[in-house]
């Protein structure tokens, strides 16, 4: 038998290696493949990286929105929330071309004005944790009308997505104002939502001035209605001496939206708080909050039931409704239900930890428990022109 050279031997060597590795190689992409779901498109600072995620990827529902499909988008929202606030944070799991933990905003067909203020609010509170910005995924994928939306809001700038073109949207597409957001009372930004929102409706000549009355709202009482809501963020939602589920950043968002199809004005504030079932043994009226309750099915106000959240609301703003003197968690809520009063036809929606409250102009009062936790307090005024 012939003897090898030492320099083919020395080459039969190292391609055997190679031809080792290439199927190692392989055979691994095989198992990302297998255990990924599918390639998917990361956006950051204008660059774009191709990656494999994982199947297991939050999918939001289609209707993304709190009025047709609340129970589906609140439960959307506490997977996001778990999502972005577990042992590695959102947009730090990308190792070796894989994504392993991921939202897909792609699923959503539609979004409202208040689901999307409540997404936009989790990755800020996200962000700011983190330090630097998140991770979009698949943006191109998304719905025009979505993305649009979601732009208006200012929520593609946490996301450090830079919109390279603009998007044809139908001219009765959605108006939403950019998100606002803070610590304090703040009159000057409540100011500045109504001038915004009186704008728009006059820019779709659904407005004229006060004398005219056209306008939806009385916009002096929404400006105080608002204040309110920021009284409630500032001053209850965020005791020193609690211990949170997850982190705070003690501020609260606020948002509102046109809606030329529906004929309909949104306003939003929503806190990260410890939500108003909670903070009721703190009134001052707690006891006349106790005998509200008398008229209602048995409760439990322990802070860590929110089995009777909906009746706990339901009380808190019947005893509001009656009394004087109070702060803000007295009769600062029925500050807040009274601006529907002044419109034509309006609703207010207060979502709190587990319970939703709903009232309507004529004086229709609703309550019921949600599946889970909207993760603070929601407080939704809509009006109908």
């Amino acid at each position: 038998m012939k003897k090898l050279h030492t320099k083919k031997k020395a080459w039969l060597i190292l391609h055997s290696r190679q031809s080792l590795c290439r199927r190692v190689r392989r055979n691994a992409d095989l198992r990302i493949r297998k255990q990924y779901g599918r390639e998917v498109t990361l956006y950051k600072r204008g660059n774009t990286t191709t990656v494999w995620a994982d199947r297991g990827g939050v999918q939001l529902p289609q209707d993304f929105c709190l009025d047709n499909n609340t129970d589906e988008v609140v439960k959307a929202i506490s997977s996001i929330r778990e999502t972005l606030f577990s042992e590695n944070r959102h947009g730090r799991r990308i190792r070796r071309g894989r994504i392993s933990k991921w939202i897909d905003l792609a699923s959503i067909r539609r979004i409202s004005p208040s689901a999307a203020l409540v997404l936009a609010a989790e990755f800020d509170r996200a962000r700011t944790l983190a330090g630097k910005g998140l991770v979009a995924v698949d943006v191109h994928r998304w719905q025009p009308e979505v993305r649009q939306t979601l732009d208006d809001l200012g929520f593609l700038d946490l996301l450090d997505v830079e919109q390279n073109q603009p998007l044809i949207v139908a001219e009765d597409g959605l108006r939403i104002v950019r998100m606002m957001s803070g610590e304090a009372v703040e009159a000057t930004t409540a100011g500045e939502l109504t001038r915004v929102l009186e704008g728009m409706l006059r820019d779709l000549g659904l407005a004229t001035d006060m004398s005219g009355s056209p306008l939806a709202v009385d916009t002096a009482q929404l400006y105080g209605a608002v204040i309110e809501a920021m009284e409630n963020a500032r001053h209850h939602a965020y005791p020193k001496d609690r211990e949170w589920t997850y982190p705070v950043i003690n501020r609260w968002w606020m948002t509102g939206a046109v809606d030329p199809k529906a004929k309909r004005l949104t306003v939003v504030l929503y806190d990260q708080g410890i939500s108003i079932p909670v903070s009721l043994p703190h009134w001052e009226r707690f006891p006349s909050v106790i005998r509200a309750f008398g008229r209602f099915p048995p409760f439990s106000l322990e802070k860590d039931d929110p089995k009777y959240d909906d009746t706990a609301i339901r009380a808190a703003m019947a005893v509001s409704r009656t009394s004087t003197g109070l702060s803000y968690r007295g009769k600062g809520l029925a500050r807040i239900e009274a601006l529907i009063n002044t419109c034509r036809a309006g609703r207010l929606r207060i979502f709190s930890r587990q319970g939703e409250y709903t009232y309507e102009r004529g004086g229709r009062h609703r309550a019921r428990i949600l599946p889970v936790s909207i993760g603070g307090t929601l407080i939704e005024w809509e009006a109908w022109f």
